[in-house]
Protein backbone atom coordinates (compact mmCIF):
# COMPACT_ATOMS: atom_id res chain seq x y z
CA UNK A 1 0.00 0.00 0.00
CA UNK A 2 1.54 3.70 -0.95
CA UNK A 3 2.62 5.65 1.79
CA UNK A 4 0.46 8.64 1.60
CA UNK A 5 2.78 11.11 3.31
CA UNK A 6 5.12 10.45 0.06
CA UNK A 7 2.42 10.46 -2.67
CA UNK A 8 0.55 14.10 -1.43
CA UNK A 9 0.41 16.71 -3.72
CA UNK A 10 3.15 19.33 -2.52
CA UNK A 11 1.05 21.86 -1.69
CA UNK A 12 -1.23 20.13 0.95
CA UNK A 13 0.65 19.92 3.43
CA UNK A 14 4.41 19.57 4.96
CA UNK A 15 6.83 16.49 3.82
CA UNK A 16 5.93 15.94 0.51
CA UNK A 17 8.58 14.34 -1.44
CA UNK A 18 7.40 16.14 -4.88
CA UNK A 19 9.68 18.78 -6.32
CA UNK A 20 7.75 21.68 -7.28
CA UNK A 21 8.11 22.35 -11.24
CA UNK A 22 9.47 25.13 -12.87
CA UNK A 23 7.68 28.22 -14.13
CA UNK A 24 9.37 27.76 -17.17
CA UNK A 25 10.33 24.39 -19.01
CA UNK A 26 13.04 26.19 -21.25
CA UNK A 27 14.82 29.33 -21.00
CA UNK A 28 13.75 30.55 -24.23
CA UNK A 29 10.06 30.43 -22.57
CA UNK A 30 11.04 32.65 -19.86
CA UNK A 31 12.93 34.99 -22.25
CA UNK A 32 9.91 34.79 -24.26
CA UNK A 33 7.66 36.03 -21.28
CA UNK A 34 10.39 38.72 -20.41
CA UNK A 35 9.97 40.45 -23.56
CA UNK A 36 6.12 39.81 -23.59
CA UNK A 37 6.15 41.62 -19.65
CA UNK A 38 7.97 44.46 -21.33
CA UNK A 39 5.95 45.08 -24.30
CA UNK A 40 3.12 45.55 -21.88
CA UNK A 41 4.55 47.61 -19.41
CA UNK A 42 5.64 50.27 -22.56
CA UNK A 43 2.73 49.58 -24.46
CA UNK A 44 1.59 52.99 -23.38
CA UNK A 45 5.03 54.61 -25.02
CA UNK A 46 4.91 52.49 -27.74
CA UNK A 47 1.73 53.42 -28.92
CA UNK A 48 2.39 56.99 -28.90
CA UNK A 49 5.61 56.36 -31.14
CA UNK A 50 3.45 54.33 -33.69
CA UNK A 51 0.90 56.61 -34.08
CA UNK A 52 -1.29 54.15 -32.61
CA UNK A 53 -3.49 55.86 -29.84
CA UNK A 54 -5.64 58.67 -29.75
CA UNK A 55 -7.27 61.23 -27.71
CA UNK A 56 -10.77 59.83 -29.33
CA UNK A 57 -10.03 56.40 -28.39
CA UNK A 58 -9.67 57.45 -25.02
CA UNK A 59 -13.28 58.31 -24.73
CA UNK A 60 -14.46 55.33 -26.18
CA UNK A 61 -12.96 53.51 -23.59
CA UNK A 62 -14.84 54.94 -20.64
CA UNK A 63 -17.30 53.02 -18.90
CA UNK A 64 -21.31 54.49 -18.80
CA UNK A 65 -20.96 54.29 -15.14
CA UNK A 66 -18.71 57.29 -14.79
CA UNK A 67 -20.81 59.00 -16.93
CA UNK A 68 -21.58 59.96 -20.91
CA UNK A 69 -18.33 59.91 -22.18
CA UNK A 70 -19.88 59.09 -25.47
CA UNK A 71 -21.66 62.75 -25.55
CA UNK A 72 -18.73 64.37 -24.40
CA UNK A 73 -16.55 62.57 -27.26
CA UNK A 74 -18.62 64.01 -29.96
CA UNK A 75 -18.79 67.54 -28.55
CA UNK A 76 -14.86 67.32 -28.65
CA UNK A 77 -14.54 65.33 -31.95
CA UNK A 78 -17.78 65.61 -33.88
CA UNK A 79 -19.48 68.97 -33.20
CA UNK A 80 -18.49 71.78 -35.00
CA UNK A 81 -18.76 75.56 -34.14
CA UNK A 82 -17.96 77.69 -31.36
CA UNK A 83 -19.60 77.40 -27.75
CA UNK A 84 -21.22 80.16 -26.65
CA UNK A 85 -21.04 79.09 -22.97
CA UNK A 86 -20.00 75.65 -21.30
CA UNK A 87 -21.21 74.44 -18.20
CA UNK A 88 -18.46 72.04 -17.05
CA UNK A 89 -17.65 69.95 -13.72
CA UNK A 90 -18.90 66.60 -11.65
CA UNK A 91 -22.59 65.66 -11.18
CA UNK A 92 -23.29 68.01 -8.64
CA UNK A 93 -23.37 70.69 -11.41
CA UNK A 94 -24.77 68.49 -14.38
CA UNK A 95 -27.74 68.10 -12.41
CA UNK A 96 -28.07 71.46 -11.34
CA UNK A 97 -28.36 73.57 -15.27
CA UNK A 98 -31.11 73.58 -17.15
CA UNK A 99 -28.94 73.69 -20.01
CA UNK A 100 -31.72 74.27 -22.78
CA UNK A 101 -33.45 77.01 -21.20
CA UNK A 102 -30.50 78.97 -20.61
CA UNK A 103 -29.24 78.73 -24.10
CA UNK A 104 -33.00 79.95 -25.05
CA UNK A 105 -32.75 83.19 -22.79
CA UNK A 106 -29.13 83.20 -24.10
CA UNK A 107 -30.12 83.93 -27.68
CA UNK A 108 -32.42 86.28 -26.59
CA UNK A 109 -30.19 87.95 -25.15
CA UNK A 110 -27.56 88.26 -28.11
CA UNK A 111 -30.17 88.46 -30.76
CA UNK A 112 -28.72 85.07 -32.30
CA UNK A 113 -28.74 81.57 -31.92
CA UNK A 114 -26.16 80.49 -28.84
CA UNK A 115 -24.71 76.95 -28.15
CA UNK A 116 -24.74 76.56 -24.89
CA UNK A 117 -23.72 73.17 -23.53
CA UNK A 118 -23.06 71.19 -20.72
CA UNK A 119 -20.52 68.16 -20.03
CA UNK A 120 -20.45 66.89 -16.62
CA UNK A 121 -19.54 63.14 -15.46
CA UNK A 122 -19.67 61.07 -11.84
CA UNK A 123 -17.54 61.62 -9.33
CA UNK A 124 -15.41 64.46 -7.90
CA UNK A 125 -11.94 65.05 -9.47
CA UNK A 126 -10.70 68.22 -11.11
CA UNK A 127 -7.87 65.83 -13.45
CA UNK A 128 -11.01 65.19 -15.33
CA UNK A 129 -12.76 68.46 -16.10
CA UNK A 130 -9.05 69.74 -17.50
CA UNK A 131 -8.51 66.77 -19.91
CA UNK A 132 -11.83 67.64 -21.48
CA UNK A 133 -11.26 71.06 -21.90
CA UNK A 134 -7.58 70.67 -23.28
CA UNK A 135 -9.06 67.94 -25.66
CA UNK A 136 -12.08 70.50 -26.41
CA UNK A 137 -10.02 73.69 -26.90
CA UNK A 138 -7.59 71.99 -29.62
CA UNK A 139 -10.94 71.60 -31.59
CA UNK A 140 -13.40 74.01 -31.01
CA UNK A 141 -13.46 77.53 -29.83
CA UNK A 142 -14.98 78.18 -26.35
CA UNK A 143 -16.05 81.34 -25.11
CA UNK A 144 -17.27 81.13 -21.63
CA UNK A 145 -16.96 78.07 -19.01
CA UNK A 146 -19.06 77.96 -16.16
CA UNK A 147 -17.15 75.70 -12.94
CA UNK A 148 -18.48 74.32 -10.27
CA UNK A 149 -16.40 72.90 -7.12
CA UNK A 150 -18.59 70.60 -4.78
CA UNK A 151 -18.23 70.42 -1.12
CA UNK A 152 -18.09 67.05 -0.70
CA UNK A 153 -14.94 64.14 -0.58
CA UNK A 154 -12.00 64.35 -2.60
CA UNK A 155 -9.18 61.77 -3.87
CA UNK A 156 -5.61 62.36 -2.64
CA UNK A 157 -4.29 61.14 -6.37
CA UNK A 158 -6.23 60.31 -9.59
CA UNK A 159 -9.55 60.13 -9.57
CA UNK A 160 -11.74 56.61 -10.72
CA UNK A 161 -12.37 58.20 -14.23
CA UNK A 162 -9.10 60.73 -14.37
CA UNK A 163 -7.33 57.67 -14.21
CA UNK A 164 -8.59 56.08 -16.42
CA UNK A 165 -9.11 58.70 -19.07
CA UNK A 166 -5.61 59.92 -19.56
CA UNK A 167 -3.36 58.53 -21.69
CA UNK A 168 0.46 58.80 -21.32
CA UNK A 169 1.91 60.77 -22.48
CA UNK A 170 -0.37 63.32 -23.88
CA UNK A 171 -0.13 65.94 -20.79
CA UNK A 172 3.24 66.34 -19.99
CA UNK A 173 2.85 69.74 -19.11
CA UNK A 174 0.44 69.22 -16.14
CA UNK A 175 1.91 65.17 -14.99
CA UNK A 176 5.59 66.26 -14.83
CA UNK A 177 4.63 68.08 -11.65
CA UNK A 178 2.78 65.56 -9.92
CA UNK A 179 4.64 63.29 -7.74
CA UNK A 180 6.18 60.09 -8.12
CA UNK A 181 3.17 58.38 -6.51
CA UNK A 182 0.80 60.04 -9.09
CA UNK A 183 2.78 59.73 -12.02
CA UNK A 184 3.10 55.31 -11.31
CA UNK A 185 -0.91 55.71 -10.90
CA UNK A 186 -1.43 57.61 -14.03
CA UNK A 187 0.82 55.58 -16.18
CA UNK A 188 -0.31 51.64 -14.77
CA UNK A 189 -3.69 52.75 -15.90
CA UNK A 190 -2.21 53.55 -19.42
CA UNK A 191 -0.96 50.38 -19.58
CA UNK A 192 -4.02 49.04 -19.18
CA UNK A 193 -5.94 50.67 -21.13
CA UNK A 194 -3.68 50.58 -24.09
CA UNK A 195 -4.57 47.08 -25.34
CA UNK A 196 -8.49 48.47 -25.10
CA UNK A 197 -7.28 51.20 -27.51
CA UNK A 198 -5.33 49.36 -29.96
CA UNK A 199 -8.75 46.61 -30.41
CA UNK A 200 -11.28 49.82 -30.48
CA UNK A 201 -8.73 51.39 -33.07
CA UNK A 202 -8.57 48.20 -35.13
CA UNK A 203 -12.77 47.81 -35.51
CA UNK A 204 -15.37 49.96 -36.70
CA UNK A 205 -17.08 51.89 -33.57
CA UNK A 206 -20.51 52.12 -32.73
CA UNK A 207 -21.66 55.24 -31.22
CA UNK A 208 -25.00 55.00 -29.42
CA UNK A 209 -26.76 57.57 -29.44
CA UNK A 210 -26.70 60.01 -26.27
CA UNK A 211 -29.61 60.06 -23.86
CA UNK A 212 -28.16 63.73 -22.85
CA UNK A 213 -27.97 64.96 -26.46
CA UNK A 214 -31.82 66.31 -26.41
CA UNK A 215 -30.95 68.45 -23.07
CA UNK A 216 -27.63 69.62 -24.77
CA UNK A 217 -26.09 67.26 -22.25
CA UNK A 218 -28.04 68.62 -18.62
CA UNK A 219 -29.12 65.50 -17.01
CA UNK A 220 -32.44 65.49 -15.02
CA UNK A 221 -32.85 63.20 -12.88
CA UNK A 222 -36.20 61.94 -12.31
CA UNK A 223 -35.96 60.98 -8.99
CA UNK A 224 -36.74 61.12 -5.49
CA UNK A 225 -34.76 61.27 -2.25
CA UNK A 226 -32.64 58.29 -1.62
CA UNK A 227 -32.59 57.98 -5.81
CA UNK A 228 -36.05 56.23 -5.67
CA UNK A 229 -37.80 56.98 -9.15
CA UNK A 230 -41.18 55.36 -7.05
CA UNK A 231 -41.25 58.53 -4.96
CA UNK A 232 -40.86 60.96 -7.29
CA UNK A 233 -43.15 63.97 -7.27
CA UNK A 234 -43.09 66.50 -10.24
CA UNK A 235 -42.84 69.43 -7.80
CA UNK A 236 -42.91 73.60 -10.09
CA UNK A 237 -42.93 76.20 -7.11
CA UNK A 238 -42.26 79.68 -8.51
CA UNK A 239 -38.38 80.14 -8.06
CA UNK A 240 -37.61 83.42 -6.03
CA UNK A 241 -36.41 86.38 -7.57
CA UNK A 242 -32.86 87.94 -7.43
CA UNK A 243 -31.78 90.73 -9.23
CA UNK A 244 -27.94 89.54 -11.29
CA UNK A 245 -26.09 92.19 -8.85
CA UNK A 246 -27.48 90.26 -5.48
CA UNK A 247 -25.86 86.70 -6.96
CA UNK A 248 -22.62 88.28 -8.13
CA UNK A 249 -19.75 88.35 -5.56
CA UNK A 250 -18.41 91.81 -5.38
CA UNK A 251 -17.54 94.26 -2.38
CA UNK A 252 -21.64 94.89 -2.12
CA UNK A 253 -22.08 91.17 -1.58
CA UNK A 254 -19.16 89.74 0.01
CA UNK A 255 -21.09 89.49 2.96
CA UNK A 256 -23.51 86.86 1.33
CA UNK A 257 -20.20 85.01 0.67
CA UNK A 258 -18.30 82.57 3.74
CA UNK A 259 -14.94 80.77 2.55
CA UNK A 260 -13.69 78.26 4.51
CA UNK A 261 -10.09 78.86 3.74
CA UNK A 262 -9.22 75.31 3.27
CA UNK A 263 -7.61 73.98 0.24
CA UNK A 264 -8.09 70.57 -1.73
CA UNK A 265 -5.72 67.78 -1.65
CA UNK A 266 -2.50 68.81 -3.45
CA UNK A 267 -3.29 66.66 -6.65
CA UNK A 268 -6.87 68.71 -7.38
CA UNK A 269 -5.28 72.05 -6.33
CA UNK A 270 -2.52 71.19 -8.83
CA UNK A 271 -5.22 70.60 -11.72
CA UNK A 272 -6.89 73.39 -11.02
CA UNK A 273 -4.53 76.02 -11.54
CA UNK A 274 -3.52 74.18 -14.55
CA UNK A 275 -7.17 74.43 -15.63
CA UNK A 276 -7.17 78.23 -14.90
CA UNK A 277 -3.80 78.81 -16.54
CA UNK A 278 -5.84 76.95 -19.56
CA UNK A 279 -8.45 79.08 -20.13
CA UNK A 280 -6.38 82.58 -19.27
CA UNK A 281 -4.04 81.45 -22.01
CA UNK A 282 -6.66 80.37 -24.68
CA UNK A 283 -8.90 83.75 -23.77
CA UNK A 284 -11.85 82.24 -22.54
CA UNK A 285 -13.95 83.50 -19.56
CA UNK A 286 -14.16 81.67 -16.04
CA UNK A 287 -17.34 81.56 -14.61
CA UNK A 288 -17.48 79.96 -10.86
CA UNK A 289 -21.13 79.01 -10.42
CA UNK A 290 -21.63 77.50 -6.49
CA UNK A 291 -24.63 74.95 -6.53
CA UNK A 292 -26.10 74.78 -2.83
CA UNK A 293 -26.06 71.12 -1.37
CA UNK A 294 -29.37 69.92 0.25
CA UNK A 295 -27.35 69.48 3.92
CA UNK A 296 -26.47 73.41 3.20
CA UNK A 297 -29.95 74.98 3.04
CA UNK A 298 -30.19 76.52 6.06
CA UNK A 299 -26.98 78.67 5.74
CA UNK A 300 -27.70 82.37 4.78
CA UNK A 301 -24.04 82.52 3.10
CA UNK A 302 -22.78 80.97 0.17
CA UNK A 303 -20.35 78.44 1.21
CA UNK A 304 -17.15 78.08 -0.69
CA UNK A 305 -13.98 76.53 -0.40
CA UNK A 306 -11.96 79.48 -1.26
CA UNK A 307 -12.51 83.24 -2.82
CA UNK A 308 -11.84 82.03 -6.00
CA UNK A 309 -11.70 85.91 -7.67
CA UNK A 310 -9.13 86.98 -4.92
CA UNK A 311 -7.13 83.67 -5.59
CA UNK A 312 -7.17 83.65 -9.76
CA UNK A 313 -7.85 87.40 -10.41
CA UNK A 314 -10.39 90.16 -10.70
CA UNK A 315 -11.18 88.75 -14.29
CA UNK A 316 -13.01 85.35 -12.74
CA UNK A 317 -16.50 85.81 -12.05
CA UNK A 318 -18.31 83.98 -8.82
CA UNK A 319 -22.03 83.45 -8.53
CA UNK A 320 -24.10 82.23 -5.70
CA UNK A 321 -27.16 82.40 -4.23
CA UNK A 322 -27.28 81.64 -0.05
CA UNK A 323 -29.45 78.54 0.56
CA UNK A 324 -31.82 79.97 3.30
CA UNK A 325 -32.75 82.61 -0.02
CA UNK A 326 -33.45 80.12 -2.09
CA UNK A 327 -35.54 77.64 -0.70
CA UNK A 328 -37.21 80.64 1.46
CA UNK A 329 -41.08 79.54 1.59
CA UNK A 330 -40.47 75.68 1.54
CA UNK A 331 -40.62 73.98 3.81
CA UNK A 332 -37.98 70.45 4.68
CA UNK A 333 -40.54 68.04 2.53
CA UNK A 334 -41.40 70.49 -0.53
CA UNK A 335 -37.31 71.32 -0.11
CA UNK A 336 -36.49 67.64 -0.48
CA UNK A 337 -39.04 67.31 -3.32
CA UNK A 338 -36.04 69.40 -5.28
CA UNK A 339 -33.97 66.58 -4.92
CA UNK A 340 -32.79 63.03 -5.30
CA UNK A 341 -30.26 63.25 -2.87
CA UNK A 342 -28.21 65.12 -0.45
CA UNK A 343 -25.89 66.58 -3.31
CA UNK A 344 -27.88 67.09 -6.25
CA UNK A 345 -31.05 68.18 -7.90
CA UNK A 346 -33.65 66.53 -9.70
CA UNK A 347 -35.53 67.44 -12.21
CA UNK A 348 -37.40 69.72 -10.04
CA UNK A 349 -34.83 71.45 -8.60
CA UNK A 350 -33.06 71.67 -11.81
CA UNK A 351 -35.36 73.99 -13.14
CA UNK A 352 -35.65 75.68 -9.95
CA UNK A 353 -32.49 76.38 -9.83
CA UNK A 354 -31.80 77.35 -13.29
CA UNK A 355 -34.52 79.44 -13.54
CA UNK A 356 -33.02 81.32 -10.04
CA UNK A 357 -29.65 82.29 -11.34
CA UNK A 358 -30.67 82.96 -14.92
CA UNK A 359 -30.05 86.67 -14.01
CA UNK A 360 -26.66 86.39 -13.16
CA UNK A 361 -26.16 84.33 -15.89
CA UNK A 362 -27.18 86.22 -18.52
CA UNK A 363 -25.11 89.65 -16.58
CA UNK A 364 -21.72 87.45 -16.35
CA UNK A 365 -21.69 86.03 -19.45
CA UNK A 366 -19.85 88.92 -22.01
CA UNK A 367 -20.02 87.97 -25.47
CA UNK A 368 -21.23 89.65 -28.77
CA UNK A 369 -24.62 90.23 -29.45
CA UNK A 370 -23.76 89.26 -33.63
CA UNK A 371 -21.94 86.13 -34.62
CA UNK A 372 -17.94 87.58 -35.57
Amino acid sequence: MPDIHKTALFDNGIGSTHTPRAAFLRRSSALWFLVLLAALLLSPVLSNKAGLSNRSAAYRSMPMNLGDYSFIRQQIFEKKGDIDVLFLGASVIWSAVDTPRVQKELSRKLGRPANVVTLGFLFNGIDVPYVILKDLLANRKVRTVVFSIPRDDWTLGPSIPGCKLQRYPDFPDVVEELPLDSKLSLYACSVLATPHDLLSAAREPIDRRSEFEDSLGAKKEVLGMDRDPDTFVRFRPPPPQFTAELLIYSDKTKENFSFKDQRLPEYQEHYLDALVELLKEQDVQLIFLNVPQLFERESDKVIEYQNWQARFGPGVTLIGVPPRKLFAGLDEHSTELLHCDIDHFNWNGNEFFTEAIMPAILEAVKHEKTNP
